[in-house]
């Protein structure tokens, strides 16, 4: 995120995502802006401005360069009876962005269906770090992590929330090539090796503790 302090002086011109607030006008979150600006505690000077711009994809940290994004947020239905999301609900996003994803790298259930092939998971695993909670906005991130390039393959997730860039989850789904008609193992067609493989993150994630897991 990019944020610039002028003295209401001039004229300024800002990028279409761009905010300016003055000390009579404070949305949520222009004290954290100031303290950044002014690491000493000192106030925003009175009639100066603050430009604060949205962040983009690029500016969080994901565990892996260049991630497929889906924004998702949690609807009243999807929080249980303590109060957040449900962990199931995670689940949902992750298939609904693997497909997304599938269907953008080029290849969608018709062309499953065509192939006699699919990917099925045959592990999936969720570590649930932060609780989220109705109607937070929130970035889901997903790549293809690993592939043998003949039958397994590995899907990676992680779910962000912008407002804090606390990360909520991790997933990663051990996927194996099947042959649909009779749900066997099959060796990946051409098709699939060319645009899964062609799309495999290589670079290894950055490290990270883990949080706190939420139950």
């Amino acid at each position: 995120m990019q944020i610039l302090v002028c003295s209401g002086r001039g004229s300024h011109s800002a990028p279409v995502n761009a905010i300016w607030f003055t000390r009579r006008r404070r949305p949520k979150g222009w004290q954290r802006a100031a303290d950044a600006l002014n690491p000493g505690g000192r106030f925003v000077p009175r009639g100066a401005s603050i430009l604060m711009t949205e962040p983009s994809v690029s500016d969080f940290a994901w565990d892996f360069p260049s991630p497929f994004v889906l924004p998702v947020s949690p609807a009243a239905a999807d929080i249980d009876g303590l109060n957040h999301t449900n962990n199931a609900v995670y689940v949902r996003w992750c298939d609904s962005i693997g497909w997304a994803h599938s269907e953008a790298l080029g290849l969608c259930l018709a062309d499953w269906q065509r192939l006699d092939r699919a990917v099925a998971i045959r592990r999936g695993e969720y570590d649930y770090l932060l609780p989220s909670f109705a109607g937070d906005q929130l970035l889901l991130g997903t790549w293809i992590t690993a592939s043998d390039g003949k039958l397994t393959m590995q899907r990676s997730f992680q779910l962000i929330r912008p407002r804090d860039r606390a990360i909520i989850m991790r997933g990663r789904w051990q996927l194996v090539s099947i042959e649909l008609s009779s749900g066997r193992p099959r060796r990946m067609p051409a098709e699939f090796i060319d645009v899964y493989h062609r799309a495999l993150i290589a670079a290894p994630p950055q490290s990270a503790p883990d949080g706190p897991r939420q139950e």
